[in-house]
């Protein structure tokens, strides 16, 4: 099935299957990106004794260093359904194209450096991975930290592995609104870590290693832009926009594949 698009220099063939996909961009006047700040907390996290981050038990020295949040942006576009008196080969549309902060890594992340001075293999398999916030046990699953757990570290070397701990939401919440404050300690505990072992290699002695963290959000501004144009849809674009969107022209949605078909020009 073949369809003309509104804009006499677009023509695009469409199956049944995707008439939904269709969108094209007729000549927007210039929009100036509008830019909006605000105050917003930045996550920060350091060592509250940095000397403490490398420590020796028995024939097994552990060194935990906490990966720094980065702050990025990330753009978003939506679209939204506009209401029009005649609809021949076609509807306007209008989208609406966002840049706004975000954080990285989306989680806490650790860099586990652990050296075995042993004459035997030590295997971490059967440490006890915790972490408190504020002495609040977060519980976190076992496939995040899954690789420092099936750890085996051969004598007289050493291995780097990488902890995955809590979210930030799972911290702070999706507004930073459940952290008791703007800071609080997090506590990273290793228990039972295998630090001596027979001549057979079973092991004779475990160890517990506690790291202690000051996990913050520092003030700081951010700022949001956003730039909109209205666009000319195809008559099947322009229906299923509003069939999806029940008609309603303050609900903005997501259309992923029609993203890169249609373009805001600033």
């Amino acid at each position: 099935m073949t369809l003309r698009l509104a804009a006499s220099q677009c023509f695009i063939v469409l199956s049944l299957m995707t008439l939904g996909s269709c969108a094209a961009l007729v000549a927007p006047p210039s929009i100036a990106p509008r830019v909006t700040t605000f105050a917003s907390k930045h996550p920060q996290i350091v060592p509250v004794d940095p000397t403490k981050d490398n420590q020796l038990r028995d024939g097994v020295r552990i060194i935990v260093t906490p990966m720094p949040f980065q702050t990025t942006r990330v753009s978003t576009s939506e679209f939204r359904y506009q209401s029009a008196l005649v609809v021949l080969n076609g509807g306007p549309a209008e989208r609406r194209d966002r840049s706004e902060p975000s954080y990285a890594p989306d989680e806490m992340r650790f860099k586990i450096r652990v050296s075995n001075r042993l004459p035997r293999v030590v295997r971490l398999a059967g440490t006890v991975v915790a972490f408190q916030l504020a002495g609040r046990t977060i519980s976190v699953p076992v496939e995040r930290y899954k690789e420092f757990l099936t750890g085996i570290i051969l004598p007289q070397q050493e291995v780097i592995l990488e902890l995955v701990g809590p979210t930030l939401k799972e911290i702070v919440g999706p507004d930073f609104n459940k952290l008791p404050g703007d800071s609080a300690t997090l506590a990273l505990l290793l228990y039972d870590v295998v630090t001596a072992t027979d001549a057979a290699g079973t092991p004779t002695r475990r160890a517990n290693f506690e790291y202690y963290y000051r996990f913050s959000l520092v003030p700081a501004r951010d700022s949001v832009v956003s730039t909109s144009c209205r666009l000319k849809l195809s008559l099947p674009a322009y229906t299923w926009l509003k069939t999806t969107t029940q008609a309603d022209v303050n609900r903005w949605i997501k259309i992923p594949h029609w993203e890169a078909e249609t373009r805001c020009t600033a």
